[in-house]
C-alpha cells in the first residue's frame, strides 16, 4: 500500500507540477505540501477534496480505499433481513414453549392432579385458537 505522502508525490509529478505550483492551486504553503509528501503531516479533508479536484481523481482512488468491497451487497442485505425474521419467529415460538412449560409446572404443583389434563387440553385448544 502506497502512503499518501508517496502517492500525492507521484500524482504532482505525474502532472508535470512543483510544489510550489499545488501549494499555489491549493492556497497554502510549498513547506505544507512538503510535509504531506514526507508524511509528517497529512492534509485536511478540504485539501483533499482540492486534491483530487485538481488530479480529477476520486478520493478512494487517491487514499486507495477498496470501496465496493467494504459494502454489503444488496444481497447479503436482503437475506440477512429474512434470516433475522426468521429468528424472530423462533424466539416467539420458544418463549410460547417456554411459558407453556412454565404453566404446565404450575399446573402440576398446585392444582388437584386429577384436572391436570383437562386443563393441559383446554390450553392447546386456546393456544390452537390464537396461532391459527
Amino acid at each position: 500500500m502506497v502512503q499518501l505522502g508517496n502517492k500525492l508525490k507521484q500524482l504532482r509529478k505525474k502532472n508535470g507540477m512543483t510544489q510550489e505550483q499545488l501549494a499555489k492551486q491549493l492556497g497554502i504553503t510549498r513547506q505544507a505540501i512538503s510535509k504531506w509528501e514526507s508524511d509528517i503531516a497529512q492534509p485536511d479533508i478540504d485539501n483533499l477534496a482540492k486534491i483530487c479536484d485538481i488530479f480529477n481523481i476520486s478520493a478512494d482512488i487517491l487514499l486507495e480505499i477498496q470501496v465496493s468491497s467494504s459494502l454489503p451487497s444488496t444481497k447479503t442485505t436482503i437475506e440477512n433481513h429474512h434470516n433475522a425474521n426468521f429468528y424472530k419467529k423462533i424466539s416467539v415460538i420458544c418463549l410460547a414453549f417456554l411459558f407453556f412449560d412454565i404453566l404446565l409446572v404450575y399446573l402440576m404443583l398446585f392444582l388437584d392432579q386429577s384436572c391436570v389434563l383437562q386443563k393441559i387440553m383446554k390450553f392447546c385448544t386456546l393456544w390452537t385458537y390464537v396461532c391459527g
